[in-house]
């Protein structure tokens, strides 16, 4: 089923599928590498709970970023990260875990910080980290809704970059 792609046998008369069962292959990668390391009952538990850690520490690197000059800073950083942690829409998350939105809630911080440290200073490193994180996110796409509202979020991103950053250069 997740290498059939888009044509769906199972669905009727072979209709176009509504959900990508091909996204989920990030995730079932990372599931088979760490089923080496840990026992099948526990998998799902740590494959739900690491997220949840890996989501405010990608927060507070993003927000230490942005505010590098200020003597504030580091406490903005952690207030940042405690907000992303302690939001009730996150808690309402992770009572029912559904993978694409942990996946969508734990690297959509990298993605954001690795597209602007490209924007600011392109290296081949920077630019590695990104693809790397945005493989990482791609099971958030099993529904497109998902994906598009990620999508136009970095699009609005790069978008209020370049537009702040031409005005900077005229003047």
């Amino acid at each position: 089923r997740m290498f059939n792609g888009v044509w769906r046998s199972d669905q009727g008369l072979g209709t176009l599928a509504v959900q990508s069962h091909m996204a989920d292959l990030p995730r079932i990668f990372i599931l088979w590498l760490t089923s080496f390391l840990l026992p099948l009952n526990i998998l799902r538990y740590i494959t739900m709970l690491t997220p949840l850690l890996i989501g405010p520490l990608g927060v507070y690197f993003l927000i230490k970023h942005f505010l590098s000059e200020k003597k504030f800073s580091y406490p903005s950083a952690f207030l940042g990260s405690l907000l992303y942690l302690c939001n009730l829409v996150v808690v309402q998350q992770f009572v029912v875990p559904l993978e694409m939105f942990v996946f969508h809630y734990a690297f959509l911080p990298w993605t954001f910080l690795y597209v602007f440290k490209f924007l600011e200073k392109p290296a081949k490193k920077t630019f590695a980290l990104f693809i790397f994180f945005s493989i990482l996110i791609v099971p958030q796409a099993h529904t497109a809704t998902l994906f598009y509202a990620y999508f136009i979020g970095l699009l609005s991103f790069l978008t209020t970059y370049l537009v702040l950053n031409l005005n900077k250069s005229n003047i």
